[in-house]
């Protein structure tokens, strides 16, 4: 049987196991993910996506999103929502 390939939302195809899903505690996304992106700017993660909350409407959201299908994850800035 041939393994899925699971494409990032019309990007590069991911190679990820049968079954995989991304599913974070709060202790991770801080510890791997939140803290690399402050240190480094350019860190990309292959399962977070960018996006700035404050100027997108909710229903754009998931074709910002690199992947899944009801829950999502962005870095974003913390902004005031008056801007």
């Amino acid at each position: 049987m041939e393994e899925p390939v699971v494409v990032n939302k019309g990007k590069e195809p991911l190679d990820l196991p049968p079954g995989f899903g991304f599913h974070p505690t709060d202790e991770e996304i801080i510890t791997y993910y939140l803290t690399e992106k402050v240190m480094n700017s350019s860190f990309s993660a292959t399962a977070i996506g960018e996006a700035d909350l404050n100027k997108s409407e909710p229903w754009d959201l998931p074709k910002k999103a690199k992947m899944g299908e009801k829950e999502w994850y962005f870095f974003c800035q913390k902004g005031d929502i008056t801007d």
